[in-house]
């Protein structure tokens, strides 16, 4: 009994400190080619310097193929990535105001 205790206290602060991560951080550019993806690192070096709080986060889809008997996984069709500046939600007007 005091193990299921311990496991949903477990289970209920690891599902409240995902929430609260995940709306800390803003998205506020993203960059999908290369040309943008170096755009978003400028961006980031400029924020750093101005105080403003800020990581690049990369995001990789694979697409996935399927069909005509094959099964999903054995062929992996082109990876698409994603470039994203995200600021931290106290320092979002800050960045703004440095556009």
């Amino acid at each position: 009994m005091k193990i299921l205790i311990i496991l949903s206290i477990f289970v209920i602060g690891l599902i409240s400190w995902r929430l609260w991560s995940k709306y800390t951080w803003k998205t506020v550019m993203i960059g999908a080619d290369e040309r943008s993806e170096e755009q978003v690192r400028e961006k980031h070096d400029y924020y750093r310097l101005n105080g403003v709080r800020c990581k690049i986060v990369t995001e990789i889809k694979t697409n996935v193929s399927g069909g005509n008997g094959q099964m999903m996984g054995d062929h992996a069709g082109p990876s698409t990535g994603l470039t994203k500046l995200i600021v931290h939600r106290k320092d979002v007007e800050k960045a703004n105001t440095l556009k």
